[in-house]
């Protein structure tokens, strides 16, 4: 039996042999299982993988040798919580404490949303005194609502580092305020003044809650794709230094085909990305990859000649710089309100920041286990596409981002259906970019009664599809890596819960 105090890598390699020698199942067998957990200590030390796999070699164990190494493959876990009408998904990988943590919005839109949301993000955040966890990626795919309205408690409960949002310029800004007050003054309610502060300077906002780097992205347009990191081949791609501690997201630039730190609130343009790296070393060909949709030129422009007037712009002022001094006269929203809806604004709103999470090579070996989906067995990629509010009803925006996703369809095993389900921002087409059994899946609309509207669920009824809602039982998990049906002698959702 193996004690629990720290053994050499040799001694480790002596136990691995002797076991295998008494035909246990190493991963399987109670000695086995006793015998990853200690081998485990070293799985954030690369360097003790390979010894490891050396001394096993020198003793012609070559059948054993590729188990240890698959030992240091990441483990891979993403979560879909169950806040309803909004998004928060969160996720992390890596080894022993060598773990990088990403999160995709933060937000809910009714009362019990926003309740359940604030207790995931409790749980996310760890028991109160222990030190702060550290957020690596926080992505905000727009500014709406239900989108955002937990970021700051997100934000004040863990450390972020680096934040990505769409690039939004001065009237962009201005047109989500805009849709906004129009929504709540239908409501018979206010906007959010953390909205307004938001959307006024939201690198400052950002900043100003603790975030060490904002990164802006570019929206795509014609002709651009998502190739560019999955050119990279075994051993190319990303390093860092060997001293980096832990697991890293590094960013590739679309604009030169380099690998640079980025600078604090640096612009990059859609195809950037973020490669994931281990101690330093290029680890699961894992990879974050954006890409942000955008207004209709005429679209903006009917926006600015509807509102030119009604904000009544001073010289050289900004529009959200009008919109924020207008906000406060009592009657501003009623006219924003009428003006919106008169000219039929909603396509100005049109930015939404897409979110491939998943592996960029095909020579990936992950077992992957979706937890929690409710529906039929499917072996699709174990990569995941989230759309925020993309609108990809309308044809060009549609045609633009399939092209940009459409290299990464082998990898791809659960897609968000854009804007919760709705049928205003679906159309067939998307579903090419995925294989037959991809796992499709969406929040419950409750004040619509279907989980889906008629229309979208006749085109996804015949393949597998989860619907998120606030039941947690039917909240979407997964878990992913070389080693992780093998060895896990407790349930994977629980492991899922302590991991993100």
């Amino acid at each position: 039996m193996i004690s629990n105090s720290r053994k050499s890598i040799a001694a480790l390699a002596e136990d691995f042999i002797a076991l295998s020698k008494q035909g246990n199942n190493w991963s399987h067998g109670a000695d086995g299982i006793q015998f990853m957990r200690e081998f485990e200590r070293h799985s954030d030390n690369p360097e003790a993988g390979e010894e490891l796999v050396a001394a096993l070699e020198e003793r012609g164990d070559l059948i054993l040798s590729p188990l240890v190494e698959l030992a240091f493959t990441p483990l891979v876990v993403m979560r879909q919580h169950s806040v309803g009408h909004g998004g928060f998904h969160t996720g992390a990988m890596g080894r022993g404490s060598a773990r990088l943590r990403w999160v995709y919005d933060c937000g809910a839109s009714r009362t019990e949303g926003q309740q359940r949301l604030s207790e995931e993000i409790g749980i996310l955040a760890g028991e109160p005194g222990d030190a702060k966890r550290r957020i690596d990626l926080l992505f905000i795919s727009h500014f709406d609502r239900d989108h955002i309205s937990g970021i700051v408690q997100l934000m004040s409960a863990l450390e972020v580092d680096t934040v990505v949002i769409p690039y939004l310029d001065d009237l962009q800004r201005a047109i989500i305020l805009a849709g906004e007050i129009a929504d709540r003054e239908e409501a018979g309610a206010s906007v959010a003044p953390g909205l307004t502060q938001a959307l006024f300077d939201p690198v400052a906002w950002l900043t100003e809650f603790g975030a060490k780097s904002v990164i802006q992205v570019r929206p795509g347009g014609p002709g651009f794709d998502g190739a560019m990191l999955l050119s990279y081949g075994p051993g190319d791609g990303p390093e860092l230094s060997e001293d980096v501690e832990g697991a890293k997201p590094v960013l590739v630039r679309q604009s030169d085909d380099a690998v640079n730190a980025a600078d604090d609130h640096s612009v990059v343009d859609s195809g950037s990305g973020w490669m994931v790296t281990h101690f330093g070393r290029r680890f699961g060909d894992w990879c974050f990859l954006p890409y942000v949709t955008s207004a209709k030129q005429s679209a903006r422009d009917a926006f600015r000649a509807a509102f030119d007037g009604l904000i009544e712009r001073r010289e050289d002022e900004s529009m959200i710089a009008a919109f924020h001094r207008k906000m406060e006269e009592t009657d501003f929203p009623t006219k924003v309100k009428a003006t919106y809806k008169e000219h039929e604004l909603g396509d100005a709103n049109a930015v939404s920041m897409s979110l491939y999470v998943g592996p960029f090579r095909d020579e990936v070996y992950f077992s992957r286990k979706p937890l929690r989906a409710g529906q039929k067995r499917h072996e699709a990629g174990p990569g995941w596409l989230l759309t925020g509010d993309a609108k990809l009803a309308q044809v060009g925006r549609r045609n633009d981002w399939c092209t940009f996703y459409k290299p990464l369809k082998s990898r791809i095993g659960a897609l968000m259906l854009p804007h919760h389900g709705s049928h205003l921002n679906f159309h067939e087409d998307i579903l090419d970019i995925v294989e037959e059994d991809c796992l499709l899946f969406a929040c419950r609309r409750a004040k619509l009664g279907d989980p889906l509207h008629e229309n979208v669920w006749t085109v996804v009824e015949r393949r597998p599809v989860a619907i998120v809602s606030d039941d947690r039982e039917t909240s979407l998990m997964q878990v992913s890596g070389a080693t992780v049906l093998k060895y896990a002698e407790r349930e994977l959702s629980d492991l899922a819960k302590e991991w993100c």
